[in-house]
């Protein structure tokens, strides 16, 4: 047993896709650690996900929102969208939610968003998720002409 093991929390094993269970709950963890040994605990509202570094000390590796903070945002986001079922029409808002979970957004305020691109009648058109191919920030060429 590690020592001060009980203080780091319950230990858990990385399984090979870099994943921990705590509480019925899957939480990822950083590259590097699969089959490690980690230990988890609830600081707060977040799970800290503790493991020895490759320099052989004890660190915290990773933080998680807890399960509790997470299933109260979600719950108030699907009030939110019954809500907009009633107002709107359960058609159009499950054709918005589709089309969130298609494109992976569920930020505060992207259903609406969603919704008042349909009412605009805007065809949906192709759906793009962001990452590093398709993002929304600026590039730097603007920057260019300074050096010069």
């Amino acid at each position: 047993m590690e020592p001060l093991a009980l203080a780091l929390g319950e230990e858990r094993l990385v399984g090979s896709d870099r994943t921990i269970s705590f509480n019925s709950v899957r939480y990822s963890t950083p590259p590097d650690y699969t089959g490690a040994k980690v230990w988890c605990r609830m600081v707060g509202e977040e799970l800290s996900i503790t493991a020895r570094t490759n320099s052989g000390y004890l660190s915290a590796i990773w933080r998680h929102r807890g399960r509790t903070a997470c299933a109260v945002r979600i719950r108030a986001k699907m009030a939110r969208a019954v809500e907009l079922a009633a107002v709107l029409g359960s058609d159009r808002v499950d054709q918005a939610l589709g089309l969130a979970a298609t494109a992976g957004r569920f930020a505060d305020g992207d259903l609406l968003s969603i919704l008042g691109h349909l009412a605009d009648s805007k065809p949906a058109g192709e759906v793009v998720r962001a990452d590093e191919t398709h993002s929304t920030r600026n590039g730097t060429i603007g920057w260019q002409a300074l050096s010069q």
